[in-house]
């Protein structure tokens, strides 16, 4: 979230997937969109999530995760990475954004 924000963490205040990003905190993604640019992302993190703030001004936000990641109350230390998650940013944009 610094890095959408420019906020150290002390004050966006998303230490982990259970804090969200406060509603007077712009992300650059906001900004961006603000001048009349077009914006998207795409994750395979956990820990980048949509219920954390970080879609919060792009016009596109492809959140792709395991069930078991998805799982309300999932505990990071017991979960063992699928074959699939270890892919480069390439095999993501090609897989799920087309490109």
């Amino acid at each position: 979230m610094t890095m959408l924000t420019g906020l150290q963490p002390c004050a966006h205040g998303v230490l982990d997937r259970h804090h969200t990003l406060g509603a007077d905190d712009l992300t650059l993604a906001e900004r961006l969109r603000a001048a009349g640019y077009r914006t998207a992302a795409f994750t395979e993190d956990a820990n980048v999530a949509v219920s954390s703030g970080f879609a919060r001004g792009f016009d596109l936000y492809h959140e792709q995760r395991s069930d078991e990641a998805a799982t309300p109350g999932f505990a990071a230390e017991t979960f063992a990475l699928a074959a699939d998650w270890l892919r480069s940013a390439s095999a993501v944009l090609i897989r799920e954004a087309g490109f």
